[in-house]
């Protein structure tokens, strides 16, 4: 299996894997005469090979043409590959995949997320192309396609429980309540509008029916503004709590991302044609600038992951 080897669990005390790496995740081997060489994945050391199955404890679902073929477990492993060789955990035998074509793997701060390994079709979620060799983060729902829309008939559906997927849901009721009282109004307004102008029609005086007065009443009782000064009470609720970790997994995957996006450039810089005493000159320029942008973007990364921990903490010892 591609995933076989694990790295460090995220219970232990060893806390080197909260420091940034100059080395990128994913790098081509050479083996013998092969042209195009092998590409190994090596998870960072931010990776994990397992999560708090409180908070999540996904599958994927192997659809093809409306049939489920399979449901894998994501769990041990510290990595999964899709790709068209035999030894990626699924293998998909299609010309739009590449040979190793993306990863997946959990995150210390429980979460999921997806790589694509600069794939030639590439890799959508939800419709949604994603670029190579970036992480994104995966949700219980979401749908993973190879290459454009029609190339293949085979999805990937990640499935399980997700403690997040409580506030999706919150939020999608809200937004429905919403929208039903939208509609309310629209109707009444409606009824109000057809109303006046059947008094119109009659000639009923304006003094018999103040319809304005009556629409203004209504403005009223569907006035956001009045909802919003409402005192919210001072104790964190669970769907805040979840709204917050959502964001900074989202904000810790951002700046993991920045930081191998400027390490790959530097590393390509420095790959230049260019006389060896001008490119030592530059070398150290380089180097100077990626230490500054090091201690910058871990110092940020520091701050959300602290903040991580503190809100994971919350969920953890609130009563709900």
């Amino acid at each position: 299996m591609c995933g076989k080897d694990q790295p460090e669990e995220a219970g232990s005390g060893n806390e080197d894997w909260k420091l940034l790496e100059e080395k990128l995740p994913l790098s081509i081997s050479k083996v013998g005469d092969d042209p195009k060489g092998n590409l190994v994945y090596n998870p960072p050391k931010w990776a994990s090979s397992s999560v708090d199955s409180k908070i999540l404890d996904l599958s994927v679902q192997i659809i093809s043409n409306g049939v489920l073929l399979d449901t894998v477990k994501l769990n041990f492993n510290s990595f999964y590959v899709l790709g068209s060789m035999d030894e990626c955990d699924f293998v998909y035998k299609n010309p739009q995949v590449s040979r190793k074509h993306f990863i997946m793997h959990y995150t210390r701060s429980n979460s999921l997320v997806i790589y694509d390994l600069n794939s030639k079709c590439g890799t959508t979620v939800n419709h949604m192309r994603l670029q190579p060799e970036k992480y994104y983060l995966l949700s219980a729902g979401d749908q993973i396609r190879i290459g454009k829309a029609g190339l293949s008939t085979r999805s990937y559906i990640i499935t399980g429980h997700s403690i997040f997927s409580d506030l999706e849901s919150s939020r999608n009721s809200k937004r429905s309540a919403k929208e039903s009282d939208i509609d309310k109004v629209k109707r009444i307004r409606k009824i109000e509008r057809d109303l006046e102008e059947e008094l119109r029609s009659t000639k009923v005086e304006e003094s018999y029916y103040d319809t304005n007065l009556y629409m203004d009443e209504y403005d009223e009782y569907f006035d956001d503004t009045k909802l919003k000064t409402k005192s919210k009470p001072s104790v964190l609720k669970k769907a805040d709590i979840l709204s917050n970790l959502l964001k900074l997994q989202s904000d810790e995957v951002d700046l993991l991302n920045n930081w191998y996006t400027l390490v790959k450039e530097a590393t390509n810089r420095s790959t230049d044609d260019t006389e060896p005493s001008i490119d030592a000159e530059l070398e150290k320029v380089r180097r100077s600038q990626l230490n500054q942008d090091k201690i910058k973007i871990q110092k940020q990364l520091n701050k959300v992951r602290d903040d991580l921990e503190y809100n994971f903490k919350l969920l953890r010892i609130a009563s709900f």
